[in-house]
């Protein structure tokens, strides 16, 4: 059931020039990672990454990026597969955090362009603006832990937004500069999937396909019948499931989780315990309490 990462990790692990890995900082196995040890440990079948590296920097080329801008992508790329493996030691009985191993921590720090003793204070404490200041929070390890994957997800939808704007661009203008009036959409997402236990991303995902979901039933159903109705066309009443609560439940469980997230001491459990005091209320249910925190939202 667990894949592996992003496939971008393990073609620079295994196609880019070793001397550049090793400038970098950078192992060339992919067990040195705490990114790339989630999945099951099996290589997929006839998948060479090391060829899929030349084929992803020729794309780059001919999607108009120059070299100086590949470099920056992979370096950046390098960057997040260093973050996972910055360890933190716990100090002020537990109450904070202090980076572990300063040395990933600099060779970070040089491969995104910025002050080590920043990055480090970054990782291990937190600001929340009030209305005259800012609150520096520190984080024991677990939290600390959490800021940092958080980074590397950022670092890595802001690389992903970056190549696709430029693969847009290059895709909308001609030789002569002209603009283009034709597009292709693609729309690439995951589907539900149904696991023992659905992680964050996963709920995420579910809201996104609730939302599609949404959309679909308005464009095909209710805006529909409402043009037939204009042009006064008698038509059938189609009866779907509307998934609006559903919906809405999601994005309270979210409204509410982001402001926990700014309690100085807000956990998960706590969370679920506001979550379970206003279940009455809601189309939430807790299927069984001897699992933990485990919810479902019907």
């Amino acid at each position: 059931d667990k894949a592996r990462n992003y496939h971008i990790f393990y073609q620079v692990l295994r196609g880019m020039d070793r001397g550049l890995l090793s400038k970098w900082r950078i192992q060339p196995e992919a067990k040195n990672y705490l990114y790339l040890q989630q999945d099951d440990g099996k290589e997929p079948v006839n998948l060479d990454d090391a060829a899929q590296f030349a084929e992803t920097e020729a794309a780059f080329t001919e999607m108009g990026f120059s070299p100086a801008e590949t470099h920056l992508i992979l370096q950046i790329v390098c960057a997040i597969l260093l973050l996972g493996n910055v360890c933190f030691n716990p100090i002020n009985d537990g109450e904070g955090s202090e980076v572990a191993n300063p040395g990933v921590v600099e060779a970070i720090s040089e491969l995104l362009c910025v002050n080590p003793q920043i990055l480090t204070y970054s990782l291990s404490n937190r600001s929340i603006e009030s209305r005259k200041s800012m609150i520096a929070i520190v984080l024991n390890p677990q939290k600390a832990a959490e800021s940092r994957d958080s980074l590397a997800r950022q670092l890595y939808d802001k690389v992903f937004l970056a190549i696709i704007t430029k693969i847009n661009l290059k895709s909308r203008i001609n030789e002569d500069g002209e603009d283009f009036d034709r597009c292709i959409g693609l729309l690439d997402i995951f589907g539900f999937e149904i696991f023992v236990e659905n992680s964050f991303e996963q709920v995420c995902i579910n809201y996104c396909n609730e939302m599609l979901q949404n959309h679909f039933n308005f464009v095909i159903f209710t805006a529909e019948k409402n043009l037939y109705l204009q042009e006064g066309i008698v038509c059938e009443t189609i009866e779907f499931k509307d998934n609006i609560d559903v919906i809405r439940e999601i994005e309270g469980m979210f409204k509410s989780l982001d402001e926990e997230a700014r309690i100085p001491k807000g956990t998960s459990k706590t969370w679920f315990d506001k979550l379970k005091r206003g279940a009455k209320l809601s189309n939430v249910s807790f299927p069984n309490r001897r699992v933990g925190q485990v919810f479902v939202v019907k």
